[in-house]
């Protein structure tokens, strides 16, 4: 037999009877007296069996989650990833197809623009080449018949009307330098072709039908029927006059010229064409030949028949249209928004009755900003434009000009829309960019949960260990049970219970001093502090998860650590610094802050002892929270007792202030927390303050068994001496002069007293913290002098007859400062005592109690 093996005989089962009887005891099964066990054991074998049964179910069931939970491995989340990856790529591939696809659209509305530029491009032509081919034909026949001033005027009539009617001209006109002019044009009152004659600056009344039965009637004289009248004759005539200094500007090979654009007196706008006929007579003075206008056809253009042509016959898309302008201004000439826009005014005031407007002034948006964009590329003059072709807001531009030899030089301008070129494109477009956008955003959408899937749980995991470095475990709160106490944050409660009035008064420093920023607490206790980690507990993967219930574990131990030690300590502790470990203590300048409940032990005898332990873990945990908030750290409960260090482990700037704050901060929520254990009929707690600010030795102090960080020095001693001080003067919070140099800008104190504390040979003055200064009224600055003045000019003085007389006249002004009633029981024991006790006294009041 294996000497490993252990024989089982009648007194190895009786000695472990009692064990087993124990290990079965929390069992459902019912144990018998171990002399029936056989029968026990058959008795209950069906039992035994579900069981065993039982578990090897739970065992298959957790061990298939656990394969369940493997398969959510790093790698298999990144394979998904990967062919997220390849479908963005062969979207990317659809995408450059659209993009060539787009590239086509531009081209053929490019090629669409080109197409209505030329037909725009060929009318504009012929509209400036026709009333010069009607003038030159004209002129010609007239020099070969040798027409001239003897031509008649039945042979003028006859000329004009066949190129009136032939060429469909909307007026003609034959004008001579002898005061003579014959316009034709279509009447639509009389429904016939009219003319109009003037003669010796005189017009006719109305218009003379030309036509009639029997051929061409003849003219009348006008002044057989005269209408208005020019006393200047030819000279008051802008055209001619207009014409005629043209003309004089040209060169002698120049045989026709264009005017510019003008208005009638009905508001019709037009353009006219000339060509003059010159007498060349010879000048005696100059010696030179002169060349004089003599004869003048033109032929008168109206601007709105090009707009009219524009609109009803270059109707390529519904949104596509055509702008004319003037190539060396960009002044607007015809357009087929006709309708829609404006582009001339008419005003009577003007020279020609025309105020013109340029392309950047349009109604039309796009026509406008195309406008400015050519003004800001090239100026107003775009006959010499670079680049022709170019997309403005969903527009394809287009630009020609059209010239002439007689000097009008048009720019033509094509608005493409390229919507209105490419609408099945385009939806087909914007079908297949839908399902690729659907496409990409899902796997988008697939690729972040999964890279969130892998990396989030590791980046709380790395943050919470961050946070544990840093002693940050929960920062869920500022103040747990939301009560907000910065509303009651004006005075302390015993200069409460003296001052009425609300009249703030202006700072004593120029410095504004706000409420010190609150530190967001990491210590906070929890009913349930599995719960704060309980999101790390549902990781989706395996090697995560597992992790995560170390880390659990490991929090817990460092949150239940933080308990006993201040956190500040315990994070020197995890930067893992051998020094923090070590005993030894390094001087250094820091705020001590000392508190005790007044009268504790009296509140202890009324009260039973789970009471008290209620009551002070409110108490602590008020107090606590307001130190950590205000950067102190807690160094120890002394009982009642509380003691916190400002400005240590680590320096910060205003650590006296920050001290200051949280004393008066504590004392003020001290009257919300009385004031609910007044309400169930508890005592109320007064707390006593002292603080002191100086040098003291800190670090680690103790032995290789335990180690405990505090400080020791004078200071320490001296926060805790004027802790007890409060209790003689009826103060809440008491401060040395050191601190008092530190806080006096932003706090209003009142100098107390010049006390040497228990122990102490050496006076310091001692002042109390009232009020914040931005929160401080007259009534408590005249409190703070008054009291201060008795002090210094006849306390101190030792002037103790007049000292008590004013105290006393204080003490009926404030009654409840306890204070100034010490000083007059002070006073009146001094006059007692022999005057030359007090020869050498410097003011200093000498404690003989802690």
């Amino acid at each position: 037999m294996n000497e490993n093996v252990i024989s089982i005989n009648n007194e190895n089962v009786e000695n472990f009877k009692p064990s087993l009887q124990t290990a079965f005891t929390s069992s459902s099964l019912v144990v018998p007296p171990f002399k029936n066990t056989s029968h026990w054991i058959k008795e209950n074998n069906d039992t035994i069996s579900t069981t065993t049964s039982t578990d090897e179910h739970l065992y298959f069931i957790d061990r298939i989650k656990r394969l369940v939970r493997q398969l959510f491995s790093i790698n298999l989340c990144l394979s998904m990833l990967i062919l997220s990856l390849i479908l963005i790529s062969t979207v990317a591939i659809f995408a450059v197809t659209f993009v060539t696809q787009q590239r086509s659209i531009e081209e053929y509305s490019s090629m669409i623009g080109n197409q209505l530029r030329f037909r725009t491009s060929e009318y504009i032509t012929q509209f400036m080449k026709s009333p010069f081919q009607i003038l030159e034909a004209w002129a010609i026949k007239s020099k070969r018949q040798s027409f001239g001033r003897t031509e008649s005027t039945e042979n003028i009539l006859n000329m004009m009307y066949a190129f009136f009617a032939v060429n469909d001209v909307t007026f003609i006109s034959y004008t001579r330098s002898d005061d003579y002019n014959i316009g034709m044009f279509y009447d639509n009152d009389i429904g016939s072709i009219a003319v109009e004659v003037y003669r010796d600056g005189v017009w006719t009344n109305s218009s003379i039908p030309i036509i009639s039965d029997d051929g061409v009637v003849a003219l009348p004289d006008p002044k057989d029927d005269p209408g208005d009248t020019y006393p200047n004759h030819m000279n008051d005539m802008a055209w001619w006059t207009n014409s005629r200094d043209i003309f004089s500007q040209l060169n002698q090979t120049q045989v026709g010229a264009w005017s510019t654009i003008y208005a009638d007196y009905n508001g019709q706008f037009w353009i006219s064409a000339y060509r003059p006929l010159f007498n060349y007579t010879f000048n005696n003075e100059t010696g030179e030949t002169e060349k004089v206008m003599d004869i003048l056809y033109s032929i008168d253009l109206e601007m709105t028949i090009v707009s009219n042509y524009l609109r009803d016959n270059l109707g390529l898309s519904k949104n596509s249209f055509v702008y004319i302008v003037q190539s060396k201004d960009t002044i607007m000439v015809a357009s087929s928004k006709i309708d829609n826009d404006e582009l001339f005014v008419f005003d009577l005031t003007q020279e020609r009755y025309i105020i013109p407007k340029r392309l950047n002034e349009s109604k039309i948006d796009v026509v406008s900003g195309v406008g400015n964009k050519l003004l800001g590329d090239y100026g107003f003059d775009i006959s010499n434009i670079t680049i022709p072709s170019f997309k403005y807001n969903g527009y394809q531009i287009e630009i020609s000009s059209v010239t002439d030899k007689y000097g009008l030089s048009w720019s033509i301008i094509a608005f493409v829309a390229i919507d209105d070129f490419s609408g099945q494109v385009i939806e087909f477009r914007n079908i297949v960019i839908i399902v690729d956008s659907i496409v990409i955003t899902f796997s988008l959408i697939m690729a972040i949960i999964i890279s969130r899937l892998i990396t989030s749980p590791l980046s709380r995991l790395g943050k919470k260990m961050e946070e544990i470095r840093k002693i940050n475990i929960s920062s869920d709160f500022l103040k747990p049970n939301g009560d907000d106490d910065s509303e009651d944050l004006e005075q302390i409660p015993s200069f409460n219970e003296n001052n009425n009035t609300n009249t703030h008064v202006p700072s004593m420093s120029n410095t504004v001093y706000p409420e010190p920023p609150k530190q967001i607490l990491s210590h906070k206790h929890h009913d349930n502090p599995t719960q704060r980690f309980k999101f790390l507990q549902n990781s989706l993967f395996y090697e995560v998860s597992v992790l995560q219930k170390h880390f659990t574990k490991m929090s817990h131990a460092v949150q239940g650590f933080m308990k006993y030690v201040p956190v500040e300590i315990v994070s020197t502790f995890l930067k893992g610094d051998p020094s923090s470990f070590e005993l030894g203590v390094s001087e250094k300048r820091i705020a001590i802050f000392f508190s005790d409940i007044a009268n504790f032990t009296s509140i202890c005898e009324s009260l039973e002892p789970s009471d008290i332990i209620e009551m002070l873990g409110h108490y602590f945990e008020k107090l606590s929270e307001i130190i950590y908030q205000n950067k102190g750290i807690l160094d120890k409960y002394i009982g009642d007792a509380v003691m916190a260090l400002f400005g240590a482990p680590e320096t910060f700037e205003d650590y006296a202030y920050y001290c200051c704050y949280a004393a008066y901060e504590i004392q003020i929520a001290l009257k919300k927390m009385n004031s609910k254990f007044s309400k169930i009929g508890l005592p109320t707690l007064n707390t006593r303050i002292g603080i002191s600010v100086g040098d003291v030795l800190l670090g680690n102090i103790g032995s290789s068994f335990r180690l405990s960080y505090t400080c020791l020095g004078d200071s320490v001693n001296l926060a805790a001496r004027l802790e007890g001080l409060n209790k003689m003067y009826g103060t809440s919070i008491l401060i040395s002069d050191s601190c008092y140099q530190l806080v006096k800008e932003r706090f209003v104190c009142r100098l107390i007293d010049m006390v040497a504390v228990k122990g102490k040979s050496q006076g310091e003055k001692v002042y109390e913290v009232v009020c914040r200064m931005d929160h401080s009224t007259e009534s408590i600055v005249e409190q703070c002098l008054s009291y201060e003045n008795i002090l210094t000019e006849c306390y101190w003085k030792k002037d103790f007859t007049l000292a008590k007389a004013e105290f006393e006249s204080f003490g009926k002004k404030y009654p409840k400062d306890k204070a100034s009633i010490e000083m007059i029981r002070r006073c009146d024991d001094f006059m007692h005592r022999d005057a030359k006790i007090f020869e050498q006294w410097d003011g200093v009041f000498v404690a003989t109690e802690k």
